[in-house]
């Protein structure tokens, strides 16, 4: 199971790491829309890898790990004893735990992510940290949402081929 829901951290770190390669771009939403330059209000500019984005990276792996047990829990829930399964009976199993996990799971890191675009319009001196943490935790928080439906399918292989 520490596989499965570090499968989740491994997408979050991925999703950061393509986002910082993002803001390193100096062409990214580098254009004039009715006046407004979106570079600059997102402060596109290159980061490097300070203290802020490792804080970033450390609060994006602590929601991984959330969502990755929030499933994987109700999962063994739904069946404590780890029982061998095929069939309907583990698609009924596994669309039984994403009807019931799959939005908690997505609040959580949807949340998380909203709350990193005022940080990432913000100005102002102290602004620079907090911009060079959010952006690993945007980006690896939109990455990560794809683990909600990576763990189910992860489970149910080991289902499928426990004790073999």
């Amino acid at each position: 199971f520490v596989g499965m829901i570090g499968s989740g951290i491994l997408l979050a770190f991925t999703g950061g790491f393509l986002m910082l390669a993002c803001f390193n771009q100096s062409w990214l939403f580098d254009v004039d829309l009715l006046g407004i330059n979106p570079a600059a209000i997102f402060s596109i500019a290159p980061q490097d890898l300070n203290i802020g984005v490792w804080v970033g990276f450390l609060v994006l792996f602590g929601i991984a790990t959330d969502d990755g047990v929030l499933i994987t829990s109700y999962l063994r829930q739904l069946n404590p004893k780890d029982q061998k399964m095929k069939g309907k009976a583990l698609l009924s199993l596994i669309s039984k735990a994403l009807s019931r996990r799959i939005r908690p799971a997505l609040m959580t890191t949807s949340t998380t992510a909203v709350a990193m675009l005022p940080i990432l319009t913000g100005a102002g001196d102290g602004n620079a940290f907090l911009l060079s943490m959010a952006i690993p935790v945007l980006g690896g928080a939109l990455f990560q949402m794809i683990n909600v439906f990576t763990i189910p399918v992860f489970y149910s292989i080991w289902l499928e081929h426990k004790n073999n």
